[in-house]
């Protein structure tokens, strides 16, 4: 099955820029992984993608860039904050590496040894992010799948007039399509915060705005009934979280 990755790849170098082009489409033709790409020559363009909203999962970058810097760049990444996005640095001087600890860059590419380290790079890549408890892989289609952050999921639903398709609602603004029965998807994220609210409905506790007896309203407004034989449970389920949240108050 063939896992998806958002990625973004920055150098102001157009040549270097282009060589990592065709590693990604190498390493997509020899694996299972698709790469939806953006592509930038500036620094500043990237960060304006993320001042419009567009979060990944990847993220190569160039050292030496200007006005910005990798290393700046990848800073000002981490306080947006986002602390989950992998980041591959590349450059030219081998010296430069040590900069990386400070932004939890995942690591680094020679320019000099690319194209014969970019395919054990990303093996370590794409092990820590199999290996990442705080990211869910949905199975788009058949040969499919997309990361989401478990934290990003707002509710879950099931769709009556279609059998065993949920769709996921996130924070992002994604609605995800996957093949699964939302009983099986409720069973898997009920130790993460989740919780049924109705035989259709799975939600994050953490969005929670308010509820009442018969309802639940989540932060985005959305309401929700609560079925009498969930009552007990959403009511359990939220009365542990409140007791965790005052513990640290």
């Amino acid at each position: 099955m063939m896992m998806r990755l958002k990625t973004a790849v920055c150098d102001d170098n157009k040549r270097d820029l282009s060589i990592l082009k065709k590693e990604l489409d190498n390493y997509n033709v020899e694996t299972d992984i698709e790469f939806d790409c953006d592509y930038f020559s500036s620094p500043v363009k990237l960060l304006k993608s993320y001042e419009e909203g567009t979060a990944y999962d990847l993220l190569f970058l160039d050292v030496e860039m200007e006005p910005l810097n990798g290393i700046s760049v990848a800073k000002k990444i981490r306080s947006i904050p986002d602390k989950d996005v992998r980041i591959v640095f590349v450059t030219d001087h081998e010296e430069q590496m040590r900069y990386g600890f400070d932004v939890q860059a995942t690591y680094y590419l020679l320019k000099s040894s690319l194209k014969s380290e970019f395919k054990k790079v990303m093996n370590l890549v794409i092990s820590t992010l199999n290996n990442d408890q705080s990211l869910l892989t949905l199975r788009t289609d058949r040969y499919t799948s997309v990361l989401v952050k478990i934290k990003d999921i707002i509710f879950i639903e099931s769709i009556p007039h279609k059998r065993d398709v949920v769709i996921y609602h996130t924070s992002k603004g994604q609605s995800i399509e996957e093949k699964s029965s939302i009983l099986s998807v409720g069973n898997i994220l009920r130790s993460k915060g989740f919780v049924f609210v109705n035989k259709h409905s799975v939600i994050n506790t953490q969005y929670i705005s308010e509820f009442t007896n018969d309802n639940v309203i989540l932060t985005n407004n959305i309401s929700f009934p609560i079925s009498r034989s969930y009552k007990k449970t959403f009511n359990d389920v939220f009365a542990k979280k409140l007791v965790i949240e005052d513990s640290f108050i």
